[in-house]
């Protein structure tokens, strides 16, 4: 099978529901539609160390298997601002951590607002 065909079974169980297991050398991907609180797609080690999930009802997990709000991730946070950017409206809401002076930033839909002290 190539890679368009893994794509259709993946969407098709997603929208009718099933189960798909696909095991490498290198870990596995597991798709499983059981209830809004367990994972429904999942990236995993060999080991069965979960790297990714994604539930039914649309949290996600990053290094959390079973992710109990929208976002939630098993360890620290690296925010990087790669150039400077404008504060608009559509990225209001953005956090942002400039390393030139040491401080978390905050878009206020127009301006950036340091949030540390």
């Amino acid at each position: 099978m190539n890679v368009n065909q893994y794509f259709l079974i993946i969407i098709l169980l997603m929208i009718f529901g099933g189960a798909f297991w696909y095991e490498t050398q290198y870990g596995n991907i597991q798709i499983d539609r059981k209830n809004d609180n367990e994972a429904i797609f999942a990236v995993a080690s060999s080991s069965g160390q979960v790297y990714f999930s994604v539930t039914a009802n649309g949290n996600v997990g990053i290094g959390s298997d079973v992710p109990m709000v929208t976002l939630e991730v098993a360890g620290p946070i690296r925010l990087t601002r790669e150039s400077q950017m404008d504060c608009t409206p559509a990225i209001e809401g953005a956090i942002s951590y400039n390393p030139n002076n040491q401080h978390f930033w905050g878009c206020a839909g127009t301006d950036w607002r340091q949030l540390d002290d």
